[in-house]
């Protein structure tokens, strides 16, 4: 009898063993849990569909009061016509933007020709039209990366050719510089109005330093920074753009006309945006510039 025992129970857990192996070579669990219902599991597969209206993150601050609570600036206005989506993120939303490398290089090319004006203050002129010059500036570099953040690599010899036309531009005539990166505050109605002016010169002369293509310089930056020094009292005369890429240089008169197109491109932008409900995107090559396009599609 005890063998007859033994016998079945070495019968049985062979049986089940090869039950296990059958299941397993199949592909079918053992046992089978729970699925959820057919609306549930295609909510599964398209992540964005779970997102619900009391998920949404809100905003900062309220389109009508982004301007009153805070500022107005060329910027804000240029980024909201350039994508409206990207003005929400940034000044609604409030997330950081991030530098690419072309802005850093921007960054870095700006930093280094403000020290080495202030360093030089009312001999620049004259300074620029040593042979020298252009080596002399690079002397900056350290001291100006020290003053910003960069996250990208930027080696010295990369920056040569924008200190060169820097150069190049500035050497061909006598002037004096009267103030660098100068910050102007000023009113239009009842909103601060901000802007950083790279140069001016005496003879009422705006100066606007640019190391991206010319295609993108628009004249409403700097006809916008005239009339901020005009709600200062001061008028300017001058308007130039110079394309440390290329070696080319912009100028135009500053006229009533344009101090009154300033105007009305900037109530209307103000009242773009105070008044939108939506923030469309506008997707184009530039999304792949973006400092906030990892959010563009995450955020509601």
């Amino acid at each position: 009898m005890e063998t007859i025992f033994w016998i079945g129970v070495v019968a049985y857990i062979t049986w089940h063993l090869f039950r296990r192996w059958q299941e397993k070579s199949r592909g079918r669990p053992r046992t089978s849990k729970p699925q959820p219902p057919s609306a549930d599991r295609a909510s599964l597969k398209k992540p964005h569909l779970l997102v619900s209206k009391a998920s949404k993150k809100a905003w900062n601050i309220e389109p009508k009061d982004v301007f009153k609570r805070e500022y107005i600036s060329f910027t804000r206005i240029k980024t909201y016509k350039t994508c409206p989506r990207m003005f929400e993120l940034i000044y609604l939303y409030g997330f950081e933007e991030r530098s690419g490398r072309a802005a850093q290089v921007g960054s870095l090319v700006h930093k280094i020709v403000h020290l080495y004006t202030v360093h030089h203050k009312s001999q620049l002129s004259d300074q620029l039209k040593s042979v020298t010059a252009a080596e002399e500036l690079l002397k900056f570099c350290d001291q100006a990366a020290s003053t910003i953040h960069l996250t990208y690599h930027i080696p010295k010899t990369e920056l040569e050719p924008y200190l060169r036309n820097f150069v190049i531009l500035n050497r061909r005539s006598n002037f004096q510089v009267q103030l660098t990166e100068h910050e102007c505050d000023s009113i239009i109605c009842d909103y601060k109005l901000k802007c950083i002016i790279d140069r001016i010169d005496a003879g009422q002369i705006i100066i606007d330093y640019k190391t991206g293509n010319p295609q993108n310089a628009v004249n409403h930056q700097l006809n916008v920074y005239a009339y901020a020094l005009c709600g200062g009292k001061w008028t300017p005369l001058q308007m130039v753009f110079q394309f440390l890429k290329t070696g080319e240089a912009r100028d135009w008169k500053y006229t009533p006309q344009l101090h009154r197109t300033a105007e009305e491109w900037l109530l209307e932008g103000i009242h773009e945006i105070e008044s939108a409900k939506v923030f469309r995107r506008n997707t184009s090559r530039l999304c792949d510039y973006c400092g906030v396009s990892e959010h563009c599609y995450r955020v509601p």
